[in-house]
């Protein structure tokens, strides 16, 4: 049996509703594991989540809203740990 993939429609249903749902769930499910210190008793720190287009299917974010969030995630890896915990691959850049 041959079965043709036509690209462009698995672009568009990636970047389209379908794949925007599956990133926004992802990302929901990250923040919800993310357990960062509170390194500066100013109170819990906050995590954002975005969905945004990438260059073949839909892309999500998910960031500690932090002025030393990226020092946060370089000591303690809150981001990283959370991923994990929501059973996604976590690799170096």
């Amino acid at each position: 049996m041959k079965l043709d993939l036509d690209r462009g429609a698995l672009v568009d249903l990636l970047k389209g509703g379908f794949g925007q749902s599956v990133v926004a769930e992802a990302a929901a499910d990250v923040a919800g594991n993310v357990n960062a210190p509170d390194v500066h008793s100013d109170g819990p720190i906050r995590v954002t989540t975005a969905t945004h287009e990438a260059k073949f299917s839909a892309a999500a974010s998910v960031s500690l809203a932090h002025p030393a969030g990226l020092g946060i995630e370089a000591k303690y890896a809150p981001l990283a740990k959370a991923a994990r915990a929501a059973g996604l691959t976590v690799t170096r850049g």
